[in-house]
């Protein structure tokens, strides 16, 4: 049996992708999916954001050491802060929304 590696090389072994030239019933298509998921995930990211939230809370509550309730107090102040840049670019009208 030959043994094969777990090796994925990335670079110029990776082919690059060929542009695709839609009709114009395909760039309809991609245009009503783009709005779709434009309109859906802000709702599914806030959330996400608020079940972290409270799952964080809820191991901190849990949590048997000092230590251990600080990290996860930390990790949610953290993920408060990102947060709102994370939001923003899932808002439509933002640059760098899909």
């Amino acid at each position: 049996m030959q043994r094969q590696d777990n090796i994925i090389t990335f670079g110029s072994a990776v082919p690059r992708r060929k542009n695709i030239s839609l009709d114009v019933n395909g760039r309809r298509i991609a245009a009503e999916c783009r709005n779709l998921v434009v309109k859906t995930l802000p709702k599914l990211m806030s959330g996400l954001f608020d079940n972290l939230d409270d799952e964080l809370y809820e191991m901190a509550n849990k949590s048997e050491s000092n230590s251990l309730q600080n990290i996860y107090f930390d990790s949610m102040r953290e993920l408060r802060k990102l947060r709102v840049g994370i939001d923003r670019s899932f808002h439509p009208g933002s640059s760098t929304c899909l």
